[in-house]
């Protein structure tokens, strides 16, 4: 299994994640021909939702080759979730780490940040800023992908106690609740797509998300 989404919009484009948990050489036997055939030679932003392999392994490789001074793309920033320092793993360090090494700035994102790609916004609906969980799909970036009256929400691999604050969160602005952060009223639900959490995994999308976000359609990462 595996994960990474395109964005495209208005000359600007982004990558939130990339990764696969089988093949070897993810960056460059699939994700560096797949920006090839798009034109795409630089990513304005990769927006890393977790850390398992599954998910930034091709990543790691692009950052790997771009720390050892041969870039074989341009990448203009990184974005990881802002979590509490102890939430963060080994992969999310290296990451960091490589990143510097390379030049590439690197951003924290969280509840009520928004990123722009021309008409296209993402708007991140969860983790909170600092949060704390034990396990790295529970702080899973999840981005509100808006553009004209398309929307679609991006939920890395979200389960457990991540889905329940989320789940909450949600209900409080549906409920007309204004939250610190500004983003009552944020919501057009229901959403024109989700990208069902945790590749279609049992443990995730719970009926109760499932009628609060009420998706028209649904795609599986796998």
């Amino acid at each position: 299994q595996g994960d990474g989404i395109y964005i495209s919009c208005d000359g600007m484009r982004f990558l939130v994640d990339g990764g696969s948990s089988t093949k070897e050489e993810l960056a460059k036997y699939t994700i560096l021909p797949f920006l090839r055939c798009k034109g795409a030679g630089r990513l304005d932003g990769i927006i890393l939702t977790h850390e398992d392999g599954d998910h930034c392994s091709g990543i790691l490789e692009l950052l790997e080759a771009a720390a050892e001074g041969a870039p074989e793309l341009d990448i203009g920033h990184i974005y990881l979730p802002e979590i509490d320092d102890a939430s963060k793993g080994e992969k999310y360090r290296r990451i960091e780490e490589l990143a510097e090494k390379a030049g590439i700035p690197v951003s924290g994102i969280s509840r009520g940040q928004r990123i722009r790609a021309g008409s296209l916004t993402l708007d991140c609906l969860h983790p909170a800023s600092g949060a704390s969980y034990e396990r790295p799909n529970e702080y899973s970036t999840t981005l509100l992908l808006r553009r004209g009256d398309f929307s679609a929400l991006l939920t890395g691999d979200l389960d457990g106690q991540g889905e329940e604050d989320l789940t909450k969160y949600l209900l409080s602005l549906e409920n007309g609740s204004q939250s610190a952060d500004g983003t009552a009223g944020l919501l057009p639900l229901p959403v024109s797509l989700l990208k069902v959490s945790h590749h279609g995994s049992k443990y995730a999308t719970s009926e109760q998300f499932l009628e609060l976000v009420a998706p028209e359609s649904a795609v599986i990462s796998a």
